[in-house]
């Protein structure tokens, strides 16, 4: 089960021209407002999961779509599971 996983994947990677897995924000809005009930400015939160704060607005502003390491740093930032925020 594990091996055929681990095909897909790779498969999934290669059909897509070697580009690495990423994550897609469900809804940017939630995020910003969970973002802003933790206490954070957007570049106060950026700062406190190790990105930067210009990285983090062009992923709220899905210009670019984070590996599945930054999604999680963002998720777990904002106390939410990665699932409930990220689409892969």
């Amino acid at each position: 089960m594990v091996a055929k996983v681990k095909q897909i994947v790779y498969s999934y990677i290669c059909n897509r021209g070697g580009d690495h897995l990423k994550m897609r924000l469900k809804s940017p809005d939630y995020v910003r407002n969970q973002i802003a009930l933790s206490g954070y400015s957007q570049n106060l939160f950026a700062r406190h999961i190790g990105i930067t704060s210009g990285y983090l607005s062009l992923i709220l502003n899905q210009e670019v779509d984070p590996s599945p390491t930054i999604a999680k740093k963002i998720s777990d930032g904002i106390g939410e599971n990665i699932k409930d925020i990220f689409l892969l």
